[in-house]
């Protein structure tokens, strides 16, 4: 007769709850999986869009820069962390490409999430798997911000990874030797080797590893072993900088992911995110164990199971339904809009894909580099006569002055307008701010092209072939160069130069002096013209406006547009300018309009100190209702 069970005698005996089967998983379970992680995909492709964080766009400033070559590797690798670093740089290079950046990331998230299931069932945690969505679901709340955290997600993989390799060692040790017991001396010197190499590997995260492994040696029963393993996460470090980095190797205990530094400029709530994701499996490590040790004995645990290992079909859609819900709600609670519109206007601009700018500009319109690119759009679709931006001040027909970005997005702009020496002048500055981008260095070469300083542009050429998805355009301007050597063939660095000053400046100045040394160098540079009288009739000087009308008589325009037409009417109704003077001259329909636009005030009993609300709202896109609107 077999004796009965402790359920069945009533006895309090604490009892495990049985493990599931680690195949246990079932086909429903697996899709379910993999349709969750599809979608992650999915998200990352199209709300998060890695070439945006890859681009930049003047607001992502620490996105690592990768160079092909042994000089890059070892200056990387001079330094602890420096393999996680020169592998996280890499890695961004995918960036580029939005479905191969996509793909970096969501395989990371996978394998944070893989090894954390794995460590859960060393700790005999498998009710607590669910956890495992937790490292994905915050690295996706980081990329929906436009936080690039490649390089400390990989340094917390690698600590994770060894923690797994610490975890198993002994019983790798004893498929080979029979018998084999785990002395407390042989895992502190696993723990030794193992701390060092992923110091040399992966900087600081030797803190969570060690952590790890003191929940491992807790869950064993080994509590003076456990605690001995805080003294090592500094011993290691002092250890490995004397024998390898030098004495003058800073610690880098106040950061994370071994970057001194490159959390400074990231808002809090990702700082909160990125710490929190380093604390969560050593703090639930420790938790677990420690609430299984200190329960009371006698408690018994005999009428709990475990949840099967794979599921049904029903219970793996509920995860499915889960994950789902929970990857919304975290790209609608992270995901920065007015952010993303920046880096979108500034991705199609680069590229000069002037639709696509209007388009995206609609979701952080009152952004100052987002006004300047939308009056760079609507000129080159040539319509800034037609829908000049009336909602800006002269100020931002260009850009501010004293702001780094300023430099990554004046660059594309003076090109535009001109002025070399100012677009050289902002390729340099920003190249000290933001690092060596392909985006940058690709500037910097056209620029120096069209200066004709060719051994510099031949040198950030060689630059550029190093750097992946840069070295077949690299290698094309290095051919071009060989059957042209003073690059005199190229059309926009021929234009570039015409319009160039003899005399520029190196440093920014004013819009209206800036403008009319372009015109002086080159009387027919239309852009220069037409954001001198956009200058003129956002400053509401009627007087200089009629002065620089004239320069449209050489663009070749037969009509004013309805912007320019509204002005001119004003300028010869206001100042007296006999309208004569403008060439061509401002048209009936635009007077006619004024007429309209003066009885409708008029009749809402508007008069120049009289409120703003009774403007007829329905002229409001008119140059009329911002003349008299702005005080």
């Amino acid at each position: 007769m077999s004796n009965p069970s402790p359920a069945r005698t009533g006895t309090a005996t604490l009892r495990k709850p049985p493990l599931p089967a680690r195949g246990g998983w079932s086909r429903r379970s697996w899709l379910a999986d993999a349709a969750g992680w599809a979608c992650y995909l999915g998200v990352l492709v199209w709300q998060v869009n890695p070439p945006l964080m890859h681009h930049g766009g003047g607001v992502i400033q620490f996105f690592p820069t990768f160079q092909w070559g042994g000089d890059f590797c070892r200056e990387l690798l001079r330094q602890p962390g420096g393999a996680a670093r020169y592998v996280s740089a890499l890695l961004a290079q995918g960036f580029q490409q939005a479905w191969l950046g996509a793909l970096v990331l969501a395989v990371q998230a996978w394998l944070l999430a893989a090894g954390t299931e794995a460590y859960l069932r060393v700790l005999d945690a498998v009710r607590w798997r669910w956890l495992r969505w937790v490292p994905p679901l915050a690295l996706l709340a980081l990329h929906a911000s436009y936080t690039c955290c490649l390089l400390p997600a990989n340094a917390l993989l690698a600590a994770l990874g060894m923690a797994l390799l610490y975890a198993h060692a002994g019983n790798i040790v004893a498929r080979k030797r029979r018998g084999f017991q785990q002395p407390p001396a042989w895992s502190a010197l696993v723990i030794l080797v193992l701390g060092g190499l992923l110091y040399a590997v992966a900087g600081s995260a030797l803190t969570v590893f060690v952590a790890l492994a003191a929940a491992v040696e807790l869950h064993r029963g080994r509590w003076k072993l456990a605690c001995l393993l805080a003294p090592l996460a500094v011993a290691v470090p002092l250890a490995a900088d004397r024998m390898s980095f030098g004495p003058g190797v800073d610690g880098i205990w106040g950061t994370i992911g071994s970057v001194p530094g490159n959390l400074d400029g990231l808002p809090s709530q990702a700082k909160v995110l990125l710490y929190g994701l380093y604390l969560l499996l050593p703090v639930a490590g420790v938790a677990i164990v420690l609430r299984r040790r200190l329960k009371p004995p006698g408690q018994t645990v005999s009428g709990r199971t475990a949840a099967p290992a794979g599921g049904g079909g029903w219970p793996g859609m509920v995860r499915l339904a889960a994950v789902l819900g929970a990857m919304g709600a975290v790209v609608a609670g992270f995901s920065d809009q007015r952010l993303k519109a920046l880096l979108e206007v500034d991705y199609h601009a680069s590229r000069r894909q002037w639709p696509d700018v209007l388009a995206a500009a609609r979701n952080n319109a009152d952004h100052s580099y987002v006004r300047c690119a939308v009056n760079r759009a609507w000129y080159h679709l040539g319509r800034l006569g037609h829908e000049l931006p009336l909602t800006q001040t002269p100020e931002h027909l260009l850009l501010p002055l004293g702001d780094p970005a300023a430099h990554w997005h004046g660059i594309d702009l003076y090109l535009d307008l001109g002025s070399l020496n100012l677009a050289l002048h902002h390729a340099t500055e920003a190249i000290a701010f933001y690092g060596e981008q392909p985006f940058l260095l690709r500037r910097l070469v056209l620029i120096h092209l069209a200066l004709e300083n060719i051994g510099t542009a031949r040198i950030h050429l060689r630059a550029l072939r190093r750097t992946p998805f840069q070295a077949a355009w690299a290698a094309d301007c290095l051919r071009r160069l060989e059957r042209d050597p003073a690059w005199v063939r190229d059309e926009e660095a021929a234009r570039w130069r015409q319009q160039n000053p003899v005399a520029d400046d190196l440093l920014p100045m004013p819009a209206e002096p800036l403008l009319l040394r372009l015109l002086e160098a080159s009387p027919d540079n239309r852009m220069a013209a037409e954001y001198l009288i956009a200058h003129r009739m956002l400053a509401r000087d009627l007087q200089g406006l009629a002065r620089h009308f004239r320069r449209l008589d050489t663009m070749g325009l037969t009509n004013l547009p309805p912007r320019y037409d509204e002005a001119a009417v004003l300028a010869a109704e206001r100042a007296g300018i006999d309208p004569g003077q403008f060439r061509p001259p401002p048209s009936a329909a635009a007077l006619a309009r004024y007429r309209m636009f003066q009885t409708a005030a008029l009749a809402a009993g508007w008069h120049p100190q009289a409120p703003l609300d009774l403007l007829p709202k329905r002229f409001a896109h008119t140059y009329y209702y911002y003349f008299f609107s702005l005080r």
